[in-house]
């Protein structure tokens, strides 16, 4: 399985027939978007595919914004939805995939172009909602919002990382033997046991997506739901790994922490390994950072 550098990226990008824009000195791959810029970057052997929306939001408007980013975080498997808050208020979405095992050409150009698509569809249907207003000559610029991410280094398991295959629920259930993990199975859902707050891993979208999932019921009262907020964006602003999503009732809230990564091109034991592995650490250091998180503990 081959390392994945900015090189290969270009050449998946020209292979697609996409239009991009080097930049060496920042060693970044730009493409413009209808809605926005996007920006990959390699850094701690993870590929980030960070977009800034072409819009502001001034703050009285961001009211309006703020449910769509709760819904999209929380439904959908990307991108990441990130609120910056200023004068103005910018808006960023995040695609970001780790490389510990490589990616063989195929993979590399389906997880670019499926980041590049994800990103369009939130912007849209944050236009439909929200109409644009332009932010050329208002706020700061886009290297604000490009800054260095936590990340803890996950080093590839010592399984197989020769042959790709495609990803079911057995082969998720052969990952989580090798890994050493107690699950119960119902239906399409692993339950994990011995961990410290309710996690589970399961297949969906018909077997192309696989998510490792801890939920928290917060029970908190309503007048301390936008500090509740202020945590989840701050993790999901802070850390590549994992998207932090709330579902905020009349009688309760509950976060949920997910790492989602497609498997739609079919994944090494290796990959398959890594991943799932990644994913429990990152849900369990943001799942514990929201339970710890000053009041609202």
């Amino acid at each position: 399985m081959r390392p994945v550098t900015l090189d290969r990226v270009t050449e998946v990008l020209s292979d697609a027939g996409r239009q991009f824009y080097p930049d060496e000195d920042t060693k970044t791959v730009v493409i413009l978007l209808p809605q926005g810029t996007t920006y990959l970057t390699i850094h701690d052997c993870v590929l980030r595919m960070h977009t800034v929306w072409r819009g502001i939001l001034h703050t009285e408007a961001l009211s309006s914004a703020i449910p769509l980013v709760l819904q999209w975080n929380r439904e959908r498997p990307g991108p990441k939805v990130v609120v910056h808050q200023g004068t103005p208020v910018r808006i960023t979405t995040e695609t970001n995939c780790h490389l510990a095992c490589g990616l063989d050409d195929f993979q590399l150009q389906a997880q670019i172009l499926l980041g590049l698509i994800l990103a369009s569809r939130f912007f849209v249907a944050l236009e439909d909602l929200i109409p644009p207003e332009p932010a050329w000559n208002d706020g700061p610029p886009h290297e604000d919002f490009l800054e260095r991410q936590d990340f803890k280094h996950s080093f590839p398991m010592s399984s197989d990382n020769t042959g790709v295959h495609p990803v079911d629920s057995s082969r998720v259930i052969s990952a989580c033997k090798r890994l050493g993990l107690q699950i119960e199975r119902s239906q399409t859902l692993l339950t994990l046991s011995s961990q410290p707050f309710p996690t589970t891993i399961r297949l969906f979208g018909e077997d192309t997506w696989l998510s490792v999932s801890s939920h928290w019921d917060a029970n908190i009262s309503r007048s301390l739901r936008p500090e509740l907020f202020d945590v989840a964006n701050a993790i999901n602003r802070e850390s590549l790994f994992p998207v932090v999503s709330l579902l905020l009732s009349h009688e309760n809230a509950s976060a949920r922490a997910d790492f989602i990564v497609s498997v739609g091109e079919g994944m090494t034991d290796c990959q398959l390994d890594t991943q799932i592995s990644l994913g429990l650490q990152c849900v369990r250091d943001a799942t514990r950072t929201l339970t710890k998180a000053g009041s609202l503990n």
